[in-house]
């Protein structure tokens, strides 16, 4: 008998497009996180709950999460992920990205996590894109400083209608999942 808890943090990123441009057909085409620390050592000393020290990350410049390569034409033929205007488009499907918990706030500006993405505008009745936009920014840490382990952090990602700008909404964090206690069978 043992309890589960998750190790990570669980990452949603919802993309939203501006109720302005309901009428436009917008698809997403990369995503990336930056500054991200994705190796490092997780260690259990005299306690049952996991620990893991700031000092031992490497961090990546560059993850993509999501990206879409249009033909040399600007026309795609495979579906791509579409945004919506109501509810978001959740650019990770349903289970998140799980990532090392880390702190947000960082020393330097040039180390802060940042996400960008790139999205173009799909001509009527056709599959080809005829405008693309990139917009990037930093992760704001003024409600959420760090990514715990155990919990799951949802972003909400407005773009604007008429500018590359990113707008966030309050991030919604909830438990992760509820502690399991019994018989667990885990195979590799």
């Amino acid at each position: 008998h043992f309890e589960y808890n998750h190790i990570l943090s669980n990452l949603i990123f919802n993309v939203q497009k501006n109720t302005a441009n309901v009428q436009d057909s917008i698809i997403l085409l990369s995503f990336a996180l930056h500054n991200v620390n994705y190796q490092g050592d997780c260690i259990y000393r005299d306690t049952s709950v996991p620990n893991w020290p700031d000092d031992v990350f490497n961090r990546e410049d560059s993850l993509v999460l999501y990206s879409y390569e249009l033909n040399s034409d600007s026309t795609f033929e495979t579906t791509p992920l579409y945004i919506d205007a109501r509810v978001g488009t959740k650019v990770n499907g349903t289970g998140g990205y799980l990532v090392i918990p880390q702190n947000l706030r960082r020393t330097s500006d040039d180390d802060v996590v940042s996400l960008s993405l790139a999205y173009g505008f799909v001509a009527k009745n056709s599959n080809k894109v005829y405008s693309k936009n990139y917009a990037s920014v930093t992760i704001p840490v003024s409600t959420i400083a760090q990514w715990e382990q155990n919990k799951k952090y949802t972003y909400n990602i407005y773009l604007a209608a008429e500018s590359n700008d990113i707008i966030f909404g309050t991030p919604k964090v909830s438990s992760w999942n509820r502690r399991q206690g019994g018989s667990t069978i885990i195979v590799q």
